[in-house]
């Protein structure tokens, strides 16, 4: 298990270089929106990460990859809001760099992104299997009026940015 600790800690420290260097490539270089740069960014740096945890971290040989990574894209969609909301705090509104504003939205997004996890499926399983079915079916409600909102938010924010 350390070993397993080792290498996710080292995906997570490729994923942000991955982050970094892509949002650098397409903000400076191709001159995109910072916010749509750092998306595309983080959405790269996500996918080698979950790449990278499933064949090597944890070996995974599930079959269902497409679900898993469907299941992984679609809390990372937490993620991007929270590291875009960040880098908006403290880009736009208190002046801070970028690249640093960056850095901070990934700590923040990381650590919140980890409570939201732990909070939706690790405490699941400490109810009593009575109240499990309970807790899924308003779980499952919340994330598809969550998603459903913010793809849509998204979508329109994405929209505004381009136009």
């Amino acid at each position: 298990m350390i070993v397993q600790f080792i290498k996710f800690c080292l995906v997570g420290g490729s994923g942000v270089f991955v982050d970094s260097g892509i949002t650098w490539f397409f903000k400076e270089i191709c001159r995109i929106n910072k916010y749509i740069a750092n998306s595309i960014g983080f959405v790269c740096a996500a996918t080698s990460n979950y790449l990278l945890n499933r064949i090597w971290t944890f070996e995974s040989h599930d079959p269902e990859i497409a679900m898993q990574y469907a299941r992984f894209i679609g809390i990372s969609v937490i993620g991007l809001l929270i590291n875009n909301a960040a880098i908006y705090l403290f880009n736009d509104k208190l002046k801070f760099n970028f690249y640093f504003s960056k850095l901070l939205a990934i700590g923040i997004g990381s650590h919140l992104l980890e409570f939201l996890h732990e909070l939706l499926f690790q405490f699941l399983k400490k109810f009593p299997p009575s109240q499990r079915a309970d807790y899924d079916i308003y779980s499952r409600l919340f994330y598809t009026q969550f998603f459903e909102q913010n793809i849509v938010f998204c979508n329109q924010s994405l929209m505004q940015l381009v136009d």
